[in-house]
């Protein structure tokens, strides 16, 4: 099922308006809390059943019960070609108005090992303003790391010490466990695209 969302970033104070997929409102929740946004509303779009147009031929037309069977697979293939006309202008109008985008995905790939975390971008855009959060929720920030660039097919290695949060305070593995790591960086589109891992 289809949402419209409005939201906003707590950290930048930017607003957003897009659509989203998800299969309840509580799963459009969990992916909003996964990108670290702020949802202001949250509307389900109606699944809107195209209208069934019926075409009426006058009586003089009509072809009777008796009609052969070449004049009744005639009537089949105009009924079906009219069917492909009108799903074919329902879908392109529908297509138009998909101008507001579902938030893009990075292609990432992520490794911990021990202390160590391995983050790659494996695409093909260059990532600029690059947001790496560390059990980060809703409305706040984790342990955070930014990078001003990622090359494609270019990897960096960090000690999960170098993430601190907002009062300064690194993130400590003895003393809490990873269960989240969020990207967030913007392509060469100016869109923000966002990756999310989670450790059960």
């Amino acid at each position: 099922m289809r949402f419209r969302v409005e939201c906003t970033n707590p950290e930048t104070r930017q607003h957003h308006e897009f659509e989203l997929d998800g299969r309840s409102l509580r799963d459009i929740e969990q992916q909003l809390r996964d990108a670290g946004l702020v949802s202001t509303s949250v509307t389900p779009l109606s699944k809107a059943r195209p209208r069934r147009f019926t075409v009426r031929r006058p009586a003089a037309l009509r072809w009777s019960k008796t009609a052969s069977s070449g004049a009744a697979g005639r009537r089949a293939a105009i009924y079906g070609a009219l069917i492909v006309v009108v799903l074919a202008g329902l879908a392109a109008t529908l297509g138009r108005r998909g101008e507001i985008q579902p938030v893009r995905r990075l292609n990432a790939s992520v490794r911990i090992d021990g202390r160590q975390l391995t983050i790659g971008n494996t695409g093909d855009e260059v990532w600029h303003d690059v947001r790496i959060d560390l059990n980060g929720g809703l409305a706040n920030r984790g342990y955070v790391r930014e990078l001003s660039t990622l090359a494609p097919r270019q990897s960096m290695v960090f000690d999960v010490a170098a993430f601190s949060d907002e009062d300064g305070t690194t993130f400590n593995p003895a003393s809490e466990r990873l269960r989240q790591l969020r990207i967030a960086a913007e392509t060469a589109d100016g869109r923000v695209a966002l990756y999310t891992r989670r450790w059960d």
